[in-house]
């Protein structure tokens, strides 16, 4: 989560997942916390709550509830863009992947719109792409040419990109481009992400670190679960979907007038 959540009484939580709702907030006003944009136009007002969670290691997403009292947000549809904004900044922005509405009391009195929203990291996910190169290429340069290929017609651009693995060859067969992404990103040591201003980064785990640091002092911390892992170690190193060119090879059978 960002250093620049607004720090409401002990409610901002700083373990992931991350949540705020409206009782954590003890009634204060939405507008003087956060902005919520669906489709570029403020649903603040409207909002009950919203959670957002956030995961180095796969996309953020946020969950929406609003109540539409009067019946004006019939417009809001899977697809739009979503944002929401703390007094410091842009604190999620992604995709509505779902809406579902639900009617409460007497039929067309106020309608319950619960939202489920990804980061931006869904417009890789939905495209397919296949890649081949029988020459050495690093990650990097995989990941550039797949961006110009099939990713730059979603509206992202380039972050940073840094070089990663040396390949002798690589071949990816048909398959969305955020598998591909996965598997360069494993073999590098590397972690891909699209940010919140659609760029596209595909870097070292230690090439950015926190604008805040953890200590005995540390006020705002609630919880703290520490897990230790090696994601670098193998013993064992599978490449699949490759081909190799050799040299010309003469194959010897038995006739069984089939062949």
């Amino acid at each position: 989560m960002s250093a620049g959540w607004p720090k409401i009484g002990s409610y901002i939580k700083w373990n992931l997942p991350a949540s705020i709702t409206w009782q954590q907030f003890g009634g204060v006003r939405w507008p003087n916390i956060v902005n919520i944009f669906i489709g570029g136009s403020s649903i603040t007002e409207k909002v009950q709550s919203f959670i957002i969670n956030d995961d180095i290691n796969h996309r953020s997403t946020a969950s929406i509830t609003i109540i539409d009292k009067s019946l004006s947000l019939n417009n809001i549809v899977t697809g739009m863009n979503a944002e929401i904004w703390s007094a410091d900044g842009l604190i999620f922005a992604g995709i509505c992947t779902s809406v579902k509405r639900s009617f409460i009391g007497k039929f067309g009195s106020a309608v319950k719109i619960d939202m489920e929203c990804a980061d931006y990291t869904t417009l890789v996910a939905r495209r397919v792409g296949r890649y081949s190169s029988d020459e050495a290429v690093t990650c990097g340069d995989i990941v550039r040419e797949l961006y110009t290929e099939y990713l730059e017609d979603e509206g992202l651009t380039l972050g940073a990109i840094e070089d990663g693995e040396e390949l002798d060859i690589a071949k990816f067969s048909l398959k969305p481009i955020s598998e591909i992404l996965d598997t360069l990103a494993e073999i590098s040591g590397y972690i891909w992400y699209v940010d919140y201003d659609k760029k596209l980064y595909f870097v070292d785990r230690t090439s950015y670190t926190s604008d805040w640091d953890i200590s005995e002092t540390s006020t705002e911390i609630l919880s703290l679960e520490l897990t230790e892992g090696n994601p670098l170690y193998r013993n064992v190193q599978y490449v699949t979907d490759a081909k190799v060119r050799t040299s010309q090879l003469t194959e010897y059978f038995r006739g069984d007038s089939k062949q």
